[in-house]
């Protein structure tokens, strides 16, 4: 769902470019990389610019790369078109990752597919309190909401001291007494 809001970001895309499995392997992927890298330019621009560099990918996976693109492209369409309910359920539909989850038959991927419908129903939450405040409910305005929404938040006024384990990206824009990387 990040990606459609905004495809430059590195980390989505590459969380999501091979899951489920596409086809697209690591060494394809370094070669995507090592492309935008030298252009100075995001992933998915290079991804739209496959032709440049063809060569170094062979016509296979060259294929799914552009199929990964033009999917990317048509769910960021529908993301700015319609609400962020029909957006989860065309991306679950069409990326073919809720199918993949419901085939594997683990208890990995049931967890996976009920914290799939709790995010289902965190949007539905977000679209009753939008249109509530007399907003049009956006895929942008439940990511900004969600991100603002941190565990951390919770527990600032909590007396107990802890430590707290997260990534440099997962903790900016929070507020720490003492960080040690």
């Amino acid at each position: 769902l990040r990606v459609l809001v905004n495809p430059r970001s590195e980390v989505d895309i590459l969380r999501i470019i091979n899951t489920p499995t596409r086809g697209i392997g690591s060494t394809t992927v370094e070669r995507v990389e090592s492309y935008a890298s030298m252009q100075g330019i995001s992933i998915f621009q290079a991804l739209e610019r496959l032709d440049e560099f063809a060569e170094d990918i062979g016509s296979a996976p060259r294929k799914r790369l552009g199929q990964f693109r033009e999917l990317i492209k048509l769910l960021g369409e529908e993301a700015k078109k319609n609400p962020p309910e029909d957006v989860l359920r065309s991306v679950l539909a069409k990326s073919g990752y809720k199918k993949s989850l419901e085939d594997e038959d683990t208890a990995e991927a049931e967890g996976r597919l009920e914290n799939l419908a709790e995010l289902a129903g965190s949007i539905s939450d977000y679209e009753t309190e939008a249109q509530a405040r007399g907003e049009e409910p956006s895929l942008d305005g439940f990511l900004e909401r969600v991100s603002l929404v941190a565990d951390t938040d919770a527990n600032n006024n909590d007396p107990i001291e802890k430590i707290t384990l997260m990534t440099v990206h997962g903790a900016k824009g929070l507020e720490f007494e003492l960080v040690l990387l």
